[in-house]
């Protein structure tokens, strides 16, 4: 992550937080949360993956930076660095997506692309399975 920020950031003085609220949500990534180890947030971010075309990729929020003299501009004034999926396995069940991973890449995102928080269960280092909403599953076990 340190290497990322340096290649993206060349002789920067850089302000890093810890959260990022939009909408009603507040998003974590910390190094230590209250001393407990890392705790980070995942969020489904949405990307263009062809001319008009968007999908919904569970991504992980790893750092938020502040970028200096946005506040009172027309720019967003925070970027977020964020692992994210590469790619569905295809392996789906009733209530989850199962998703590649790479915990190693990491891309450099606007919040304007943040679509709702995601439950994620890590599979593996590069296998998660992202947990649809009550919502979409909660009728495949019952009958009315």
């Amino acid at each position: 992550l340190l290497q990322f920020i340096a290649n993206e950031y060349p002789n920067q003085k850089l302000q890093m937080c810890t959260e990022y609220n939009r909408d009603c949500y507040c998003f974590h990534a910390h190094p230590n949360y209250q001393k407990s180890g890392p705790f980070f947030d995942w969020m489904m971010v949405s990307f263009e993956t062809s001319p008009g075309h968007f999908m919904n990729f569970p991504s992980r929020l790893c750092s938020v930076i502040r970028c200096p003299g946005k506040e009172n501009d027309d720019q967003p004034s925070h970027q977020l660095i964020i692992n994210c999926t590469t790619r569905r396995t295809k392996r789906d069940s009733t209530i989850g997506t199962e998703w590649e991973f790479d915990p190693d890449t990491f891309h450099l995102v606007y919040g304007a692309i943040i679509v709702p928080p995601v439950f994620v269960v890590l599979l593996s280092d590069n296998l998660v399975v992202s947990i649809q909403s009550h919502s979409e599953w909660a009728d495949n076990f019952c009958e009315y």
